[in-house]
């Protein structure tokens, strides 16, 4: 059976991504001595993201259109594409050998200010994402401040999945009144999730026993940490309570059992979003689910 994928992990350099972003580099380009990926696994229209080696992922683009080489002279391509493709001449000396090529137009780039981190495994250059239509199970973890809620709720809706909230305290009571067992389940049954077969988006695990007991429930989910600078964290508080907060208030807060706690999560996390929305929130979160659908999913996103 062929492995078919919508969306594919280039693993590149910053500047290559710059100079995507910018429009001067118009082609990625993948060059091989034997037949592997890209070759003959991208097609037009699939989504392409943008991961700096040893770093996040911090954009992406769309194919426009693929061309497949081999047996191919590699001065006679180099005259014909590194127009378009921007490569020095260190670089083409180095593809002396190759004998396949894989040349893919790039439209409709996007820059992403918050970057995804996951752990790459292997030293493949070229990933891609299998196609996973079943039921998405996430869990966000992350710290105070950081844009838990916002990225979880979008994404709920990128997915049509839906959104439970963990509260951080349930009182005896609300439990003993709705009959649930634990606060998961009665998070779950607010929400209206308990016996529902779509997707589910957990947000604000804070803790290891309580991602656990999601996983057990439905034996596998995604765990997604998110974090961001001080600064963006106080902007943050503010916005969510109208007072103020010293600029390294925070380390009392981090302090705490309960964040030192949350904190280890981030250690099991599939994937780690920096985020960064300060210049327009809204846009920037949409951006980064856009990324995370695409990597959950292994489906392009319908948004350019």
């Amino acid at each position: 059976m062929t492995e078919r994928s919508e969306v594919h992990i280039a693993i590149v350099d910053f500047p290559t991504i710059r100079k995507i972003m910018d429009g001067v580099k118009t082609i990625e380009s993948r060059f091989s001595k034997n037949r592997v990926k890209p070759f003959g696994k991208v097609e037009a229209e699939d989504m392409v993201l943008l991961k700096k080696s040893g770093g996040d992922i911090y954009g992406y683009f769309f194919v426009e259109s693929v061309e497949s080489l081999t047996g191919f002279d590699v001065a006679e391509v180099e005259r014909k594409y590194n127009p378009q493709i921007q490569a020095d001449a260190a670089f083409w000396v180095q593809k002396r050998q190759a004998r396949f090529a894989t040349f893919m137009r790039c439209k409709n780039p996007v820059m992403a200010n918050s970057g995804v981190f996951f752990k790459r495994i292997g030293m493949d250059g070229w990933l891609f994402q299998p196609i996973c239509d079943g039921r998405q199970i996430v869990c966000f973890s992350g710290q105070p401040c950081a844009g838990k809620t916002a990225y979880a709720k979008a994404l709920a809706k990128a997915l049509n999945a839906r959104y439970v909230h963990l509260d951080a305290v349930v009182s005896q009571d609300a439990m003993e009144t709705s009959g649930a067992a634990n606060p998961l389940e009665f998070a779950m049954e607010s929400a209206g999730a308990e016996s529902a077969d779509s997707s589910i988006v957990f947000d604000g695990v804070r803790r290891e026993g309580t991602f656990k007991d999601i996983r057990s429930r439905y034996g596998e989910a995604k765990l997604i940490y998110v974090e961001a600078s001080e600064r963006e964290r106080c902007k943050r508080y503010i916005q969510k309570t109208g007072t103020s907060i010293p600029l390294n208030g925070f380390k009392e807060i981090d302090g705490s059992p309960a964040e030192r706690e949350a904190v280890r999560l981030k250690d099991a996390a599939d994937y780690i979003i920096h985020s960064r929305t300060e210049e327009n929130p809204d846009e920037a979160i949409r951006i980064t689910n856009n990324i995370v659908a695409a990597l959950l999913t292994g489906r392009r996103t319908t948004a350019r």
